[in-house]
């Protein structure tokens, strides 16, 4: 879907009363967007957290709390048991082209411990694993560690310490031959590789897929089938979309919607 039908949608659900909508300046990219998990108190279910986008919905384990997130609410993790499988759905197995983003906020500094990431689609025990931002790549910051086909693992980094109870939007992007690591907008770190290898890993939030739990708040994950431009991560960076207050469930309003289209 693109962002002017995406807008039009949300105009016909303004109208129609469905949401209760007010619209900021700027709107994060649709073209290309897979999945994507707000991870508002609105978008889980019980033990669910919803992908308001895509087929993915995640199972929520441990016990994750609802706390102000970068935009809305977001989800805090305790470093020890909680985090999300959003399994192994086809949509997520992209191997040719894809972006990951994701807004997060440490509650320690993990350079020099253990591999904890924020997201990942890797699985201890299943093979081959795809790709994963985790601590501890070369130079010890935060980066992602793709499992390229056939080069084997690759990273690029964000070529800095995180601070812990800071904000920090980080993506990664795969065009077929490069791939590069944003920081806040910025791109940070670049490398080549000629694929990504695909595999049934299930795609986790709040761990490195080895059961390294994530120890702080994640928020606004989002995964594309192509590569976004700088100017689409620095647009996606700068955004506050458009606050959304329901008149029914979000996400059942959301899913009738999507299926007009």
């Amino acid at each position: 879907m693109s962002s002017k039908m995406f807008a039009v949608v949300l105009a016909l659900a303004v109208a129609a009363g469905v949401w209760h909508v007010n619209v900021a300046e700027a709107q994060f990219v649709t073209d290309g967007l897979v999945s994507y998990w707000p991870l508002n108190s609105s978008d889980i279910d019980g033990t669910t957290a919803k992908d308001v986008w895509g087929s993915s919905d995640g199972i929520i384990e441990g016990d994750p709390q609802v706390v102000a997130g970068k935009i809305g609410e977001a989800l805090e993790f305790d470093g020890a048991d909680d985090y999300i499988n959003c399994g192994a759905d086809a949509s997520l197995n992209l191997t040719d082209a894809l972006t990951i983003e994701v807004w997060i906020k440490p509650a320690t500094a993990g350079e020099g411990g253990a591999n904890v990431g924020p997201v990942c689609k890797a699985q201890s025990g299943v093979d081959p694993w795809s790709w994963q931002l985790r601590y501890n790549a070369p130079g010890g910051f935060m980066g992602f560690q793709f499992n390229g086909d056939p080069e084997g693992s690759t990273w690029v980094s964000v070529q800095e310490n995180l601070s812990p109870g800071e904000w920090y939007h980080i993506a990664g992007t795969f065009d077929g031959s490069d791939i590069v690591c944003y920081l806040n907008g910025d791109e940070k770190d670049r490398g080549a590789i000629s694929g990504i290898q695909g595999g049934d890993s299930a795609f986790f939030i709040a761990q490195d897929g080895w059961d390294n739990m994530f120890n702080g708040v994640v928020d606004e994950v989002r995964i594309y089938s192509r590569a976004l431009s700088e100017a689409e991560v620095q647009q996606n960076y700068a955004a506050e979309p458009a606050t959304v207050q329901p008149a029914g469930k979000l996400t059942g309003t959301w899913g009738s919607i999507k299926s007009a289209w």
